[in-house]
């Protein structure tokens, strides 16, 4: 292995960590079959893709001569906002319906926040009490 490609290596294994991912020696073959072909070419060096399962987002890095793949827990990966995002406790991609005032998992009954701050936090309550007064 060369110097450079080493440094490439250990430069994306630190870009990698920042963002919260760990080194998989092993990925599934799901994930391994999803890689094309072009991403291990040598022109393509610090290029990645993202693919996904069950529960983790992997990231394939290039390096050159072959690809290093990182996972994360999905709801670690993926940002979780008032209206949609990844469920942390079954790793399930959540939305928030028009008729909902909260987001909520329909898989495991998971519901954003803490019952009070739920209601300070995702001011959709006005709305939701709006709709209920004048219902």
């Amino acid at each position: 292995m060369s110097d450079w490609l080493a440094k490439r290596r250990e430069y994306e294994e630190e870009r990698a960590r920042a963002a919260g991912m760990e080194r998989v020696a092993d990925p599934p073959e799901s994930v391994r079959a999803a890689v094309p072909d072009s991403l291990a070419r040598p022109r393509n060096e610090g290029m990645y893709e993202t693919f996904e399962d069950d529960a983790y987002a992997y990231r394939a890095v290039s390096t050159g001569d072959d690809c290093v793949f990182f996972r994360a827990r999905k709801s670690d990966y993926y940002t979780t906002t008032r209206n949609a995002g990844v469920c942390p406790d079954c790793q399930s991609t959540v939305r928030r319906s028009a008729d909902e005032p909260f987001l909520a998992c329909r898989r495991c009954e998971w519901t954003v926040g803490h019952r009070l701050w739920r209601w300070i936090r995702y001011p959709s309550w006005i709305s939701y009490l709006a709709t209920s007064v004048r219902g």
